[in-house]
């Protein structure tokens, strides 16, 4: 606002806005029509001579008849180029240009080169900024800028013929004028201008300039999913020995379990050649009964032992089974927690916003037009 200012502190957190109750400045502007009149309100009076009479047969350009305008066109200061809209131009009716009129009004067009950078970002990216300002006021406010796509073709070299030129405002003629069209300029731009990048902190990704929401999302989709292989992947030097212990264990184990079913099976069927019940038989047969009495029982206790090492053997059979499950199961955890973990960070991003530095900004040309 009017005599605000803005005080950056070391010693703040953040800038504070203060006020004056006064201001004073010894540098007063151009003189103003008014201010002009008013000094000479004591001066003696001026009689202009009078000027010769005109010879018919010598043809005189009209004089404008508003008192706004002359024939001549401003005075510009030294080394601006000064270029003629032409009235074709795409973007002419956007500062009210008209093809009917011969009336003409000066504007200023300015061409920036914006290089938006950031190490960490990986973003090296330039923009070419160009704009019009019409009409310029006494002080030039770089927020007035119209934005427009300019090139050579779009200006002509001279204006039309019995071409009248409205006064300027802006002081035109005055170098230090331009200068603070090119400061001012420097520091609208450093406010305002920015490019937005998409970070993902989790994966140490940034989107390039002008890359969509959804494309970047598809890059942290494919980054995190590369991740999840490589976490899962270490997990195989900490499975692969308990894995393999376990189902050689599991494979000894089932050789045993084997081994007694055949022995178990064999021994049945010696008993079964020997007649069922042969142990009752020789029990209560006659003589020499109890040396066949012990061959009997010693035949069927050896079964009976053999079948419990059988039952022994295919516990620890499915003990082992139970133990690779159990595993698996904690491959299957961990394999979870990492494609979670991963599948989180994929969506875990944000728009941050890259701006610019004052050796970031080229002010390429500043020209009346």
């Amino acid at each position: 606002g009017k005599r605000e200012f803005v005080l950056h502190s070391t010693r703040a957190k953040v800038p504070s806005v203060f006020t004056t109750r006064w201001a004073m400045s010894y540098l007063a502007g151009p003189l103003t029509r008014e201010q002009v009149a008013e000094l000479m309100e004591d001066a003696p009076e001026y009689e202009a001579p009078t000027p010769p009479s005109p010879d018919p047969q010598e043809e005189s350009p009209a004089l404008p008849e508003a008192d706004d305008v002359t024939i001549v066109s401003p005075e510009i200061a030294p080394r601006i180029p000064v270029y003629h809209l032409d009235p074709s131009a795409p973007w002419a009716a956007t500062v009210g240009a008209s093809q009917s009129t011969k009336r003409l009004q000066a504007g200023i067009v300015a061409r920036v080169h914006l290089t938006f950078d950031d190490q960490y970002a990986k973003v090296d990216h330039d923009e070419v900024w160009e704009a019009v300002f019409f009409p310029p006021g006494k002080q030039f406010d770089a927020g007035t800028a119209i934005a427009v796509d300019y090139d050579d073709r779009d200006f002509r070299p001279t204006g039309p013929p019995d071409a009248t030129y409205v006064l300027p405002e802006a002081p035109l003629d005055a170098p230090s004028f331009f200068r603070s069209v090119s400061t001012d300029l420097k520091n609208h731009l450093l406010r305002s201008r920015s490019v937005e990048v998409f970070k993902n902190a989790d994966l140490k990704l940034y989107s390039r300039v002008g890359e969509s929401r959804e494309a970047f999302a598809k890059r942290c989709k494919e980054a995190a999913e590369d991740e999840a292989d490589a976490a899962i992947a270490k997990l195989k030097d900490r499975y692969e020995k308990r894995i393999k212990r376990v189902k050689d264990q599991l494979v000894a184990a089932e050789r045993r379990v084997r081994e007694l079913e055949t022995d178990v099976q064999g021994r049945r069927q010696g008993e079964l050649l020997s007649g069922a019940g042969d142990l009752l038989s020789v029990f209560l047969g006659g003589r020499r009964r109890s040396g066949g009495l012990s061959r009997a029982a010693r035949r069927r206790s050896e079964t009976a032992r053999t079948r419990e090492r059988l039952q022994t053997a295919e516990q620890k059979m499915g003990d082992k089974y139970s133990e690779l499950e159990s595993i698996e199961d904690d491959l299957t955890e961990d394999v979870l927690e990492i494609t979670d973990k991963w599948d989180a960070a994929a969506e875990n991003f944000d728009a941050i916003e890259i701006g610019l530095e004052k050796t970031d900004i080229t002010v390429d040309e500043v020209a009346v037009v």
